[in-house]
This record gives structure tokens, sequence and C-alpha cells, in this order.
């Protein structure tokens, strides 16, 4: 709600980098490289992860392509429609004055400082923990809360991730959420990404 709302005015970048962690459980590394357009040349290549296919905005099927995840493979990955108007929504806000700088940068998610570079995970940090601050986000369900110098780190892109991998194994079941994470094995997905749900167990 918070980045599909009145704070994407302010903050368009990251809202929509956080809500594609969101809707596609994508790794961040993957999420970052992103371009508008296909790459040209292998130079480009090697500098981003991947880029959306023509004709995302219309096509019933949108989808954007990432050339070299974790696992040393290419795959098309499915766009849902939440994903698609976040992003149509970033392209309007670019040609803002405010936002201008981005029109330089091939990237979807570019760095202020320099937009022929894309984002890393230092370029959203000071908006990251404005927004745990504004959300009074003090306690997630799970134990594996990563702890930057002695403190609790509460949402975070990772966390983001963990949270769409969740949501896939409630709606779809275990087998689909590791799909769509990219994994390995259902195992790795049980055990690392999906908080269980106590409910479940009471059974009658």
């Amino acid at each position: 709600q918070h980045c599909e709302g009145k704070a994407f005015d302010y903050q368009p970048h990251f809202c929509c980098c956080t809500a594609l962690h969101l809707y596609t459980g994508k790794r961040s590394e993957d999420i970052f490289g992103v371009r508008w357009k296909p790459a040209l040349s292998e130079e480009e290549k090697e500098i981003c992860s991947g880029w959306l296919l023509d004709g995302w905005e219309t096509a019933d099927e949108p989808k954007f392509h990432l050339w070299n995840m974790k696992n040393r493979k290419g795959k098309n990955i499915h766009l849902d429609e939440d994903s698609v108007k976040q992003l149509k929504r970033l392209r309007e806000a670019n040609l803002r004055d405010r936002n201008a700088w981005a029109l330089k940068s091939p990237f979807i998610f570019p760095q202020k400082m320099n937009p022929q570079k894309h984002a890393t995970y230092g370029s959203y940090q000071k908006p990251l923990k404005k927004l745990n601050e504004l959300l009074n986000i003090n306690r997630l369900e799970g134990d594996n809360i990563s702890k930057v110098k002695g403190k609790r780190r509460f949402f975070t892109f990772k966390i983001a991730r963990k949270t769409a991998g969740t949501y896939f194994a409630n709606e779809y079941g275990i087998e689909i959420a590791s799909r769509k994470l990219d994994h390995s094995s259902t195992k790795q997905t049980k055990d690392c990404y999906i908080v269980p749900d106590e409910k479940e167990l009471e059974i009658n």
C-alpha cells in the first residue's frame, strides 16, 4: 500500500524497486541491473542483469529477461499486473523535472550520482531505514532476521523476497514457490524462505 500510494510521487525509484521485490520475489542483484531496453552489445550486456522484453506495456503475458542469474542460467520472468503498473508509473515519473536525471540512464534503477550505473544495495539503505521507522516495523515473523552491528534489522529487500516466497507457497504451494524463487530444491525454499503459519497446525 505504501509503494502504491502517495509515497511513490516522492520516491518513485525506491517504491518501484521495493514493489518489484515483493511482487516478483527476485534477487536484488537481478532487479537492480534490469534495463528498460535490451542490451545492444556484449559490453552493455556484461554490466546489466537483464532487460524488459519488447511490448511489455501491452503484452498479454509481459516479461523481462534475466540473462545471468545466480544459477548461471537465463530466464524470462513473468511480470504480474501490479509490477507492470509500477513500471509504467515510474516511466511517467521520470519525465518530471525532479527525476529527469534518470532519463540519462538505460537502467530502470540507476544511481543518482552516476546514472550510467545501476543501483546497488547501498543505494536504498537510507530509504529502507526511514520506511521501517515510518511504518513502525519492529517485529517480523520468523527467526532469520539479519543483524547489523548488533541491532536487529527488520524490513529489507531480502525480507521482501522471503515475503514473496511465503505468499507464493501459501497461495500456490511449495513447488511453485520454489520455482518462482529459482531455488534448486523445495527444501531450500521451505527451510530458509517460508514463514510457517502455526494456524495451519490447528487441525480438528
